[in-house]
């Protein structure tokens, strides 16, 4: 393994689209790799009033003006996979989130084109033991630990996923790359909301852990809560194994 000696500065001031430039100006330097992942007001809620949609937009453009007049070395994205392919189906109540991933990507299109040092990254959904409310993955796990109700109003909507193990090790590889531009990160494992429910379950049994109590739409048929282990491979199902068992015990 190739080891790097770099430091990481987390700017931990709150941005936004009036002090954009100040903030970036003291922090931006001939070393810098900027990793762009902030958004106002998204985390949570599905639904973005037009008032974030807006400044989110001036946001984006704002970092990326900074950095293109900065003597900066990388700017790193962070895009959806939903907005890579036609092949995920994305329920209405999230197509607004989506179609604001896909609107501050699109202020990255001229610049990945003229200026290696644009990289742009579409991610899976990341599975992690330390991760904020509001994750599928943390909030599932933790419903089962404070043996509380989860429930799912999408069971069949698509979950791509990769363990952080994996995604470090693919993400580094592009840091320390040359040439920017767009960058996929595959998917270790595929399900639906439901099939990844039932997957946890699994492993939870497995671990002596109280199982989820899933509470699905009456549309829905939850005929089975049977998952096939053999669908997934060993070291994926290990690596969640232990995110479960880090997050019950923390």
């Amino acid at each position: 393994m190739v080891k790097h000696n770099f430091s990481v500065k987390t700017v931990q001031e709150r941005f936004d689209s009036t002090n954009t430039d100040k903030l970036l100006s003291e922090n931006l330097n001939q070393n810098t790799v900027l990793i762009n992942c902030i958004a106002i007001g998204v985390t949570f809620n599905p639904f973005i009033s037009n008032y974030q949609f807006e400044n989110n937009i001036k946001l984006h453009k704002k970092i990326i003006d900074n950095f293109y007049k900065s003597q900066s070395k990388k700017l790193i994205y962070f895009s959806s996979i939903f907005e890579n392919t036609n092949s995920l189906s994305v329920p209405p109540d999230r197509s607004n989130y989506l179609n604001y991933k896909i609107a501050c990507s699109k202020q990255y299109e001229k610049y990945l084109k003229k200026d290696e040092r644009f990289y742009r990254i579409h991610l899976p959904n990341i599975l992690a033991d330390n991760q904020p409310a509001g994750r599928f993955f943390y909030d599932l796990v933790y419903s089962a630990k404070k043996g509380t109700p989860f429930s799912i109003k999408h069971p069949k909507m698509p979950l791509i996923v990769i363990t952080i193990d994996t995604f470090l090790e693919n993400f580094f590889t592009i840091v320390f790359s040359e040439g920017g531009g767009n960058y996929n990160i595959a998917e270790e494992e595929s399900f639906s909301n439901i099939e990844f429910v039932n997957f946890v379950n699994m492993l939870l049994e497995d671990n002596n852990h109280q199982k989820i109590d899933v509470k699905v739409p009456q549309s829905y048929n939850l005929d089975s809560k049977f998952f096939d282990s053999k669908r997934v491979s060993k070291n994926f199902s290990n690596q969640v194994s232990n995110y479960i068992n880090i997050i019950f015990n923390s």
